[in-house]
């Protein structure tokens, strides 16, 4: 069976080159799909084959090998990009979807499992033991690449390696892999994206799929998925296995940092299989997310974090005098205001005078909780006349009043 993209159409010869039947594929020439034109054959004889079926995408079609006629179509949304199919020994058909999506499909069509951790995965293929999926992937653009073994039977990873950097740029798998007979080895060939070199050139990797693999990243969970800003989560970050010699340092992003941060990473350390992490979130008014990844040797896992908007905190909304003009030696009474109520425990609001020796404030006043105002006494000494700045400060707000106290001479009786 052959299929060309720039003259949409499906053939089949026979082994001695004598065309069996031609047939139209129904979808749209795309001259740039060289990967997606390449065909699968399950052991039954059927032929499979992505095709791009007008403005919805990519779909995977089945095609009956006696006369071209298509016995079904798959198509998920959104289907922007759909890697060749590859079957198992079992007749499971497998392709990446949307770049993200990793599909199993029955048979008759139909979706046996699906997994997906936000990263990017492509060009899968089936092991002839029939135990793994094995595909390339990369955590995101710009970033080095991976390999992963998937179950078949749940999609899971069973094992993931860092293809890591080279020769100036990042690696990535790009040819389709290859197994042995038994599937004790998988081949494969890497470009290196960002290279400069005037000789550029790539790798051929040969894996042993029997070995232990070494651990990678299986899961990142937060004790709390909704919190109130401000107040911390706990995040936990779980190793296939435990961290060699040495630990291994996870990577964690944040996808929202306004309104949640992390550490850049956090260390497992050696024989351990877990750590935790503090997740720092902020009070930004709203209700908010963000999504909490972590990376390490190919693994990736996420969880999101909600953020509510807590109670709004009450901030120094004035600072009055009564009166605001003495004579030198009287008292003044002096008011702090609130925006809303104290919170639990009070609010400390701190004072302060421009000129303490003729006008004294206490270091501070205490709005009792739930209050909005308190009062404080400023005392004063005869001196010459002058002004002085009664200042108050509270949740990062600072408010003055100006007292003005006279000479206050003393006046003789007769």
């Amino acid at each position: 069976a052959f299929d060309r993209r720039l003259d949409p159409h499906r053939w089949a010869f026979d082994l001695n080159g004598h065309q069996k039947w031609s047939t139209t594929t129904g979808g749209q020439a795309d001259p740039f799909a060289q990967f997606q034109a390449q065909l699968a054959v399950g052991p039954n004889g059927t032929v499979y084959h992505t095709n791009l079926i007008g403005t919805l995408g990519w779909s995977v079609q089945a095609i009956r090998p006696t006369d071209g006629s298509v016995l079904w179509t798959y198509y998920q949304f959104p289907g922007n990009d759909y890697s060749p199919p590859d079957v198992g020994p079992g007749g499971t058909i497998y392709v990446a979807r949307n770049l993200s999506f990793l599909d199993a499909l029955n048979p008759n069509g139909t979706l046996l499992w699906e997994f997906s951790d936000g990263s990017i995965v492509d060009q899968p293929i089936a092991s002839p033991a029939g135990d793994i999926v094995f595909a390339g992937g990369r955590p995101n653009f710009g970033m080095p690449g991976f390999i992963r073994a998937y179950s078949t039977v749940t999609g899971q990873p069973l094992w993931s390696l860092d293809l890591g950097t080279a020769n100036g740029g990042n690696a990535i798998l790009y040819s389709r892999s290859r197994f042995t007979s038994d599937g004790s080895a998988v081949y494969f060939g890497t470009a290196i994206l960002g290279q400069s070199s005037i000789n550029p050139f790539s790798y051929l990797y040969a894996i042993d799929t029997t070995a232990t693999p070494p651990a990678f990243l299986m899961t990142l969970t937060l004790d709390a998925t909704t919190v109130v800003g401000a107040m911390p989560s706990t995040g936990t970050v779980t190793l296939s296995a435990p961290a060699p010699s040495g630990g291994v340092v996870v990577t964690l992003t944040s996808s929202n940092t306004a309104v949640a941060s992390v550490p850049p990473s956090v260390t497992v350390a050696a024989g351990q299989s877990s750590e935790t992490f503090t997740v720092t979130t902020f009070n930004i008014g709203i209700t908010t997310t963000s999504t909490i990844s972590g990376y390490y040797n190919g693994g990736t896992a996420s969880s999101v974090l909600t953020v509510t908007a807590g109670p709004t905190q009450a901030k120094l909304s004035s600072v009055s005098l009564s009166p605001t003009t003495v004579t030198g030696g009287s008292t003044a009474t002096g008011t702090v205001r609130l925006t809303g109520p104290a919170p639990a425990g009070g609010a400390i609001v701190r004072l302060s005078s421009s000129k303490p020796r003729v006008a004294a404030v206490p270091a501070s006043v205490t709005v009792p909780a739930g209050a909005t105002s308190a009062t404080f006494t400023v005392t004063t000494k005869r001196a010459t006349a002058t002004t002085a700045l009664i200042r108050g400060s509270f949740g990062g707000v600072s408010r003055q009043a100006t007292l003005t106290v006279t000479r206050g001479d003393a006046v003789l009786s007769p």
